[in-house]
């Protein structure tokens, strides 16, 4: 859950604030996670990013005006589409806005036939509330939901419904990706949604 400070955001909303160590994040939002997974931006460079919460001085919040040209769902950017044909994962091959998600592997959805679009996040480690995708050291993939993680392992709830611990040691790490939900107006082309 947000913690109660945090100010309301649209979806793509650009905006600039500074951490506790004096570090300015210039970016647009994304969404907040579920209890410690943060605060998911695209920062002005493009890339996609988690911040803590807790190290955010809201009191430096400035909102910003939208830079002309920069979407906050990009073309090349990872994602999950889940929609009547299953759940596909793949890079978009195309912007946001039009009738169809276009997926680099050749792959088209009409954007009415979609139930959910995630970005999907690299993400350097799991947190409690990250909805997640990793493949074992073993070739064994996992998805589903971080119920706890700290030390060596995390507790997590599968989407099979099985609660599994996972030493984070046997995870291979340049699979982790964290599922990030994009609003169903920001890719049927209405515009940004509040939180």
């Amino acid at each position: 859950m947000p913690t109660p400070s945090l100010p309301r955001f649209r979806f793509g909303e650009r905006f600039r604030v500074r951490s506790q160590s004096g570090k300015d994040y210039t970016a647009r939002y994304l969404a907040v996670g579920e209890k410690e997974s943060g605060l998911f931006v695209r920062l002005d460079s493009g890339e996609l990013a988690r911040l803590e919460l807790r190290r955010l001085r809201w009191s430096t919040l400035e909102r910003l005006e939208s830079l002309p040209g920069q979407s906050t769902v990009r073309e090349g950017d990872d994602v999950l589409v889940e929609c009547s044909a299953g759940k596909l994962r793949g890079k978009l091959a195309s912007g946001l806005g039009e009738s169809m998600l276009r997926l680099e592997n050749g792959l088209c959805v009409d954007t009415r036939e979609v139930y959910a679009l995630h970005l999907l996040f690299r993400a350097p480690s799991l947190r409690a509330g990250d909805r997640f995708f990793v493949r074992s050291l073993s070739g064994r993939n996992y998805e589903g939901l971080c119920l706890s993680a700290g030390g060596e392992e995390a507790h997590a709830r599968l989407d099979s419904r099985e609660e599994v611990r996972l030493r984070l040691a046997s995870l291979d790490a340049d699979t982790l990706y964290v599922a990030v939900p994009v609003p169903r107006n920001a890719y049927r082309g209405y515009g940004g949604e509040t939180r």
